[in-house]
């Protein structure tokens, strides 16, 4: 048998490879577990890898298996005097060469070697590149979507925020409503005990004595007799507005028309019933639409006039009489 040039007997070969069979075979019985544990570890190892490793590695392999396979051929070179090729083992060559020659010959494949393994790491580059873009493009996403709940978080608490306002609104008016509701009684109350104060008006054709009395016909007039706390309050208010509209101009008649009359002391009471309504017409911008309306309907401040009215004209007044 001949291999790199040299020649092999056939006993020595089987000899060699009977040595290494028992010899593995002796190994496996001493060290069974260690030697499988180790290889498992190995190859559990090597595939975890990246699969461009892995190529990487098989290629350093197969290109290190056709440097040696090819160094065992023969190398021909043609003598000078034409005679016959001098052939020379290429491995035997190579080490027999001169340290230059031997230094190419391994720069020649550490180069191929480094060549295979720059296009690896180009390749694991191209692909830890793509892996961050895919990454990044997941980023983005993630980031998008989590702006729009974000935004629809944003956006329902704003409808959430209004809907609290409303109520905010609501439950303020309700409160103003229920104000309103008791100021207009206690006006009521107050117009209707008008003349248990002394707001007054007694009138006759004939001489009044001290105890009112007359033997002519009495006309009295007050405040509490356009009004009735029995009604509801928007009609009590009503009639008490049309019927002191009309107030005046009576009074002023009986005035001048009567053989004699008793008048009131001007006091602040017509004062106090003047600012209360104020207070009320007041409280316009605290209540509902509806409520807005209907104290629209009432329309204190011509009641407010008209009693301003009555309070400025003096020959109402006792301290101006006759």
């Amino acid at each position: 048998m001949s291999w790199y040039g040299l020649e092999i007997p056939a006993e020595f070969v089987a000899v060699i490879i009977t040595a290494i069979v028992v010899g593995v075979f002796i190994r496996e019985i001493l060290q069974p577990i260690n030697a499988r544990a180790y290889l498992r570890r190995l190859f559990r190892c090597f595939w975890r890898q990246d699969t461009y490793i892995q190529i990487g590695v098989f290629g350093s392999l197969t290109i290190g298996a056709l440097v040696i396979f090819v160094s065992g051929f023969d190398h021909c070179i043609p003598t000078v005097d034409s005679g016959p090729e001098v052939c020379r083992n290429k491995l035997i060559a190579l080490l027999e060469s001169s340290p230059n020659e031997f230094g190419d010959a391994l720069a020649g494949v550490a180069g191929t070697l480094a060549f295979f393994w720059i296009i690896i790491t180009v390749m694991l580059q191209g692909k830890e590149l793509s892996a961050q873009r895919s990454e990044l493009r997941s980023t983005r996403k993630e980031l998008k979507l989590s702006r729009e709940a974000q935004q629809k978080q944003v956006t329902a608490l704003e409808a959430q925020a209004d809907v609290f306002k409303l109520e905010q609104i609501e439950r303020n008016e309700l409160r103003a409503e229920l104000l309103f509701t008791e100021k207009m009684r206690s006006l009521i109350t107050e117009i209707g005990e008008s003349s248990s104060k002394g707001l007054n008006w007694a009138f006759s054709n004939n001489e009044i004595f001290d105890d009112h009395s007359s033997y002519g016909e009495i006309h009295s007039l007050s405040l509490a007799r356009y009004i009735d706390e029995r009604e509801v309050i928007d009609e009590a208010i009503l009639k008490f507005r049309k019927g002191l509209l009309g107030m005046h101009e009576n009074l002023w008649d009986y005035v001048h028309q009567s053989v004699d009359y008793r008048l009131p002391e001007k006091t602040d009471y017509l004062t106090q019933i003047i600012e209360k309504i104020e207070r009320i017409v007041a409280m316009q911008g605290d209540l509902s639409p509806s409520q807005q309306e209907r104290l629209s309907r009432m329309r204190l401040r011509e009641i407010a006039t008209a009693l301003l009215n009555l309070e400025q004209t003096a020959e109402f007044w006792e301290e101006n009489t006759k």
